[in-house]
C-alpha cells in the first residue's frame, strides 16, 4: 500500500490489514519491506494515540506493580501510608489515597504523580506550610463545607488538606483568604472579641459565608445606596414588627444588592456576625444566630449593616464581631450607635414609661409607636439595667424564634 498519514477509520482498517500482510512476510532487517513495516507501525500507533487513548493505570495496580518490582511487602509501605490497617485498606481499595500518601509514594517508589492522582498531566501540589489538621474538619463536614464524599468521621483528618484546599478553591475569593496569614492563620481583619478565637475556624466560616453568598441571587449593589443610613436602617428595623420580619429583612436587603447569609458558627469562633465585600463589590452580612433571640437578631443585623454603610471600602476589608464583648474601637462604637439609633434612640427610650415605670403595657405602646418588635425594647431595657429577669414572664426577648424562621434547628 502507499503509505500516508492515517486520517479515518477506513484508513486505519486498511493499514491494519497491510500490517498483517507485511508481518506474514517476515521481511529481513534493512529490506524495503522491513522499512515499510516500521513506518506503517508508527503511522498506526500515532492514529491509536489520538483516537484510542489508554486509561491511566489504576493507582493501586501501580503500587502493587512497584512492590512486585522491588520485592516489597505490605509492612514496607507503613512509613508511606501510615499503619498496617491503612496499607491493607488502600491496597484493597477500601481507603482512597491522601495527598500526603501520594507525595511519599511518588518520592520513595517513583510512581508518577499523575497515575496516583488519576489526572493526566496533573502535577503534584506543592506541600504547603499551612497545617490543615488544625481546621475543625468534623464540624465543617457536618455543616456542608465539603462536597459529597464517603469518608467516615474518623478518616476526615487524614484528608484535611484535600478537603480544605478543595473548599477554598470553590470559595474563589483570594482577597478574603488573604486576610489570614498562612503561618498561623491569624486574621488581618477588624476583629471584635475579648476571647481567644480559633483562627482556622474563623477563616473557614468566613469562606463558607462568601461561598453561600455567591450562590444567592440578589440585585445589583450601587455604592452609596444606603448613604442615608439612619433612614434606610430605621425602615429596615420596622420589618421587625412582622412575625416573619427576619425573612423580610433578607428579601429587602437582597433588592439592594446586599447578601444576608445565616451560617451556624464553628467551635471557638464566638461570632455573632461579620461584614465583608466579595471580589465583585457585593456586600455580605453573615450571621450565626448563636443567640437565638429576636432582639439579638435585629441588633446584630443593623450593627453589621452599619459596617457596610460606614466602613467597608474594598474586598480587603473584613469585620468579624463577637458582640458580647464591649469595644472602645471607634468603628465599633459608630456601628453600635447607628444600630441602636435605628432601633430606638436612648433618649426616646429613657423618656418613656416603659423605662421609668417598667410597665409591660408601656413597652407594647412604645413598640407600636416605633413600629418595632416589643422584644427589642425588652432586650434593651434588660441590658441597660443589667437585669435579665425584667419582663421575662410577661414579654420576653423572643427566645428560639429566629432559627426556626430560617429552617435551622
Amino acid at each position: 500500500m502507499q503509505l500516508r498519514v492515517i486520517k479515518s477509520e477506513n484508513d486505519y482498517q486498511a493499514g491494519m490489514a497491510a500490517l498483517a500482510e507485511l508481518m506474514e512476510l517476515d521481511p529481513a532487517p534493512g529490506s524495503p519491506e522491513a522499512d515499510q513495516l516500521e513506518l506503517l507501525g508508527l503511522l498506526l500507533e500515532q492514529y491509536e494515540d489520538q483516537h484510542f487513548p489508554m486509561d491511566a493505570p489504576d493507582p493501586v495496580d501501580a503500587i502493587l506493580f512497584r512492590m512486585d518490582q522491588q520485592g516489597l511487602i505490605n509492612n514496607d509501605l507503613v512509613p508511606l501510608i501510615g499503619s498496617k490497617s491503612k496499607v491493607s485498606e488502600v491496597l484493597n481499595r477500601k481507603r482512597p489515597l491522601s495527598l500526603s500518601m501520594i507525595r511519599k509514594l511518588h518520592a520513595e517508589l517513583g510512581i508518577p504523580a499523575e497515575v496516583l492522582l488519576q489526572e493526566p498531566g496533573q502535577a503534584l501540589p506543592l506541600e504547603s506550610e499551612e497545617d490543615y489538621s488544625k481546621y475543625p474538619i468534623k464540624p465543617m463536614q457536618a455543616n456542608g463545607y465539603f462536597t459529597a464524599n464517603n469518608l467516615a468521621p474518623a478518616e476526615l483528618k487524614d484528608y484535611a488538606e484535600e478537603l480544605v484546599t478543595g473548599f477554598f478553591r470553590r470559595v474563589d475569593e483570594p482577597a478574603l483568604v488573604a486576610r489570614f496569614r498562612h503561618s498561623n492563620n491569624q486574621p488581618e481583619a477588624h476583629k471584635r472579641s475579648k476571647r481567644d478565637l480559633d483562627p482556622y475556624a474563623l477563616k473557614a466560616w468566613c469562606g463558607r459565608v462568601a461561598e453561600r453568598a455567591k450562590q444567592q441571587s440578589v440585585g445589583a449593589y450601587r455604592q452609596g445606596a444606603i448613604n442615608d443610613q439612619s433612614q434606610f436602617m430605621a425602615r429596615l428595623a420596622e420589618l421587625s414588627s412582622f412575625d416573619n420580619g427576619p425573612l423580610l429583612a433578607q428579601e429587602h436587603l437582597a433588592r439592594y444588592g446586599i447578601h444576608l447569609i445565616i451560617e451556624p458558627h464553628l467551635p471557638k469562633t464566638y461570632l455573632d456576625g461579620a461584614a465583608l465585600l466579595l471580589g465583585n463589590g457585593q456586600p455580605v452580612i453573615g450571621m450565626t444566630l448563636r443567640h437565638d433571640r429576636i432582639d439579638n437578631f435585629w441588633f446584630v443585623l443593623l450593627h453589621e449593616l452599619a459596617h457596610v454603610a460606614l466602613h467597608l471600602h474594598d474586598s480587603k476589608d473584613l469585620f468579624v464581631d463577637d458582640l458580647d464583648s464591649e469595644s472602645d474601637d471607634t468603628q465599633e462604637r459608630e456601628a453600635d450607635q447607628l444600630a441602636l439609633n435605628a432601633l430606638l434612640p436612648d433618649a426616646l427610650l429613657e423618656a418613656s414609661p416603659a423605662w421609668q415605670r417598667l410597665d409591660p403595657k408601656a413597652v407594647l405602646k412604645l413598640a407600636r409607636s416605633r413600629n418595632i418588635h416589643s422584644a427589642i425594647i425588652v432586650g434593651r431595657i434588660q441590658h441597660k439595667k443589667h437585669n435579665y429577669r425584667l419582663f421575662s414572664r410577661s414579654l420576653g426577648r423572643g427566645q428560639g424564634e429566629v432559627r426556626r424562621l430560617f429552617g435551622l434547628t
